[in-house]
Protein backbone atom coordinates (compact mmCIF):
# COMPACT_ATOMS: atom_id res chain seq x y z
CA UNK A 1 0.00 0.00 0.00
CA UNK A 2 1.34 3.44 -0.88
CA UNK A 3 0.48 6.88 0.42
CA UNK A 4 0.17 8.17 3.92
CA UNK A 5 -2.53 7.06 6.30
CA UNK A 6 -3.81 10.59 6.66
CA UNK A 7 -4.82 10.51 2.99
CA UNK A 8 -6.24 6.99 2.95
CA UNK A 9 -7.60 6.29 6.39
CA UNK A 10 -11.18 7.09 7.29
CA UNK A 11 -12.95 6.77 10.58
CA UNK A 12 -14.08 3.25 9.59
CA UNK A 13 -10.62 2.12 8.45
CA UNK A 14 -7.90 0.94 10.73
CA UNK A 15 -4.60 -0.67 9.83
CA UNK A 16 -6.06 -4.11 10.55
CA UNK A 17 -9.11 -3.53 8.32
CA UNK A 18 -7.17 -2.31 5.29
CA UNK A 19 -5.82 -4.57 2.58
CA UNK A 20 -2.97 -6.55 4.06
CA UNK A 21 -0.87 -7.15 0.91
CA UNK A 22 2.21 -6.05 2.85
CA UNK A 23 1.16 -6.06 6.49
CA UNK A 24 4.69 -5.51 7.74
CA UNK A 25 4.98 -2.30 5.68
CA UNK A 26 1.70 -0.77 6.79
CA UNK A 27 2.60 0.03 10.40
CA UNK A 28 5.91 1.51 9.27
CA UNK A 29 4.11 3.89 6.89
CA UNK A 30 1.79 4.91 9.68
CA UNK A 31 4.67 5.25 12.10
CA UNK A 32 6.62 7.42 9.67
CA UNK A 33 3.69 9.76 9.07
CA UNK A 34 2.75 9.81 12.75
CA UNK A 35 6.33 10.60 13.71
CA UNK A 36 6.52 13.37 11.09
CA UNK A 37 3.31 14.97 12.37
CA UNK A 38 4.35 14.68 16.02
CA UNK A 39 7.76 16.17 15.19
CA UNK A 40 6.02 19.10 13.48
CA UNK A 41 3.68 19.48 16.42
CA UNK A 42 6.61 19.51 18.86
CA UNK A 43 8.47 22.09 16.75
CA UNK A 44 5.44 24.38 16.55
CA UNK A 45 4.89 24.00 20.31
CA UNK A 46 8.53 24.94 20.96
CA UNK A 47 8.06 28.04 18.79
CA UNK A 48 4.88 28.89 20.71
CA UNK A 49 6.78 28.43 23.95
CA UNK A 50 9.40 30.88 22.69
CA UNK A 51 6.61 33.32 21.85
CA UNK A 52 5.29 32.96 25.39
CA UNK A 53 8.67 33.98 26.77
CA UNK A 54 8.84 36.99 24.45
CA UNK A 55 5.24 37.85 25.32
CA UNK A 56 6.08 38.00 29.01
CA UNK A 57 9.06 40.27 28.28
CA UNK A 58 6.94 42.59 26.13
CA UNK A 59 4.25 42.78 28.81
CA UNK A 60 6.84 43.64 31.44
CA UNK A 61 8.33 46.33 29.17
CA UNK A 62 4.86 47.69 28.29
CA UNK A 63 5.51 47.38 24.53
CA UNK A 64 1.98 47.09 23.20
CA UNK A 65 2.75 47.49 19.49
CA UNK A 66 5.29 44.69 19.53
CA UNK A 67 2.93 42.57 21.61
CA UNK A 68 0.23 42.87 18.94
CA UNK A 69 2.72 41.69 16.29
CA UNK A 70 3.72 38.78 18.50
CA UNK A 71 0.09 37.80 19.04
CA UNK A 72 -0.39 37.67 15.26
CA UNK A 73 2.63 35.36 15.03
CA UNK A 74 1.19 33.18 17.77
CA UNK A 75 -2.12 32.95 15.93
CA UNK A 76 -0.30 31.67 12.84
CA UNK A 77 1.37 28.99 14.96
CA UNK A 78 -1.94 28.04 16.56
CA UNK A 79 -3.47 27.68 13.10
CA UNK A 80 -0.60 25.33 12.20
CA UNK A 81 -1.32 23.26 15.31
CA UNK A 82 -4.97 23.00 14.30
CA UNK A 83 -3.95 21.72 10.86
CA UNK A 84 -1.64 19.15 12.46
CA UNK A 85 -4.43 18.07 14.83
CA UNK A 86 -6.69 17.46 11.84
CA UNK A 87 -3.99 15.36 10.19
CA UNK A 88 -3.53 13.39 13.41
CA UNK A 89 -7.21 12.46 13.67
CA UNK A 90 -6.93 9.17 11.70
CA UNK A 91 -4.16 8.12 14.07
CA UNK A 92 -6.32 8.82 17.10
CA UNK A 93 -9.12 6.76 15.62
CA UNK A 94 -6.80 3.80 14.93
CA UNK A 95 -4.56 4.27 17.97
CA UNK A 96 -5.06 0.88 19.63
CA UNK A 97 -4.27 -0.99 16.39
CA UNK A 98 -1.27 1.21 15.68
CA UNK A 99 0.02 0.82 19.21
CA UNK A 100 -0.17 -2.97 18.97
CA UNK A 101 1.67 -2.93 15.62
CA UNK A 102 4.63 -0.94 17.00
CA UNK A 103 7.74 -2.40 18.52
CA UNK A 104 8.31 -1.68 22.22
CA UNK A 105 11.25 0.60 21.32
CA UNK A 106 9.07 2.56 18.89
CA UNK A 107 6.32 2.87 21.50
CA UNK A 108 8.86 4.27 23.93
CA UNK A 109 10.12 6.79 21.34
CA UNK A 110 6.60 7.93 20.47
CA UNK A 111 5.65 8.15 24.14
CA UNK A 112 8.66 10.40 24.76
CA UNK A 113 7.73 12.57 21.78
CA UNK A 114 4.09 12.82 22.89
CA UNK A 115 5.20 13.63 26.45
CA UNK A 116 7.50 16.34 25.08
CA UNK A 117 4.62 17.90 23.14
CA UNK A 118 2.29 17.68 26.14
CA UNK A 119 4.91 19.22 28.41
CA UNK A 120 5.34 22.16 26.03
CA UNK A 121 1.56 22.63 25.81
CA UNK A 122 1.29 22.55 29.62
CA UNK A 123 4.05 25.17 29.97
CA UNK A 124 2.43 27.39 27.33
CA UNK A 125 -0.93 27.20 29.09
CA UNK A 126 0.64 28.00 32.47
CA UNK A 127 2.58 30.92 31.00
CA UNK A 128 -0.51 32.27 29.27
CA UNK A 129 -2.47 32.03 32.51
CA UNK A 130 0.22 34.02 34.33
CA UNK A 131 0.21 36.61 31.53
CA UNK A 132 -3.58 36.88 31.75
CA UNK A 133 -3.28 37.48 35.48
CA UNK A 134 -0.61 40.14 34.85
CA UNK A 135 -2.82 41.84 32.25
CA UNK A 136 -5.84 41.69 34.55
CA UNK A 137 -3.86 43.30 37.37
CA UNK A 138 -2.57 46.02 35.04
CA UNK A 139 -6.09 46.66 33.76
CA UNK A 140 -7.43 46.90 37.30
CA UNK A 141 -4.60 49.29 38.28
CA UNK A 142 -5.27 51.55 35.27
CA UNK A 143 -8.99 51.45 35.98
CA UNK A 144 -8.38 52.55 39.59
CA UNK A 145 -6.07 55.34 38.40
CA UNK A 146 -8.63 56.55 35.87
CA UNK A 147 -11.35 56.49 38.51
CA UNK A 148 -9.12 58.50 40.84
CA UNK A 149 -8.47 61.05 38.12
CA UNK A 150 -12.18 61.27 37.30
CA UNK A 151 -13.04 61.64 40.99
CA UNK A 152 -10.40 64.36 41.38
CA UNK A 153 -11.68 66.24 38.35
CA UNK A 154 -15.25 66.02 39.64
CA UNK A 155 -14.19 67.24 43.07
CA UNK A 156 -12.19 70.04 41.54
CA UNK A 157 -15.13 71.05 39.41
CA UNK A 158 -17.58 70.92 42.30
CA UNK A 159 -15.50 72.44 45.05
CA UNK A 160 -12.63 74.27 43.47
CA UNK A 161 -12.32 77.43 41.49
CA UNK A 162 -14.76 78.07 38.71
CA UNK A 163 -12.94 78.20 35.39
CA UNK A 164 -15.82 78.97 33.08
CA UNK A 165 -18.56 81.53 32.70
CA UNK A 166 -18.89 84.85 34.45
CA UNK A 167 -17.31 83.59 37.70
CA UNK A 168 -14.04 82.55 36.09
CA UNK A 169 -11.11 82.85 38.44
CA UNK A 170 -13.31 83.49 41.48
CA UNK A 171 -13.38 81.01 44.32
CA UNK A 172 -16.51 78.99 44.80
CA UNK A 173 -18.48 80.57 47.62
CA UNK A 174 -19.21 77.16 49.20
CA UNK A 175 -15.57 76.23 49.77
CA UNK A 176 -14.13 76.44 53.27
CA UNK A 177 -10.74 78.08 52.61
CA UNK A 178 -9.71 78.16 56.27
CA UNK A 179 -9.47 74.34 56.63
Amino acid sequence: MTGTPSRHATSSQTPSSQTQSSSSDLPLEWETELNRLLDRQRDVCKRLESCSTRQRQLLAADKGDQLVELLAERQTLIDQLLQIATSLEPFREAWSDLWQAMSPERRQQLTALIDDVQGAVDRIIASDQEDQDTLRQAKDRVERELNAVATGQTAHRNYGFSTAGRHAGQPNKFVDHQG
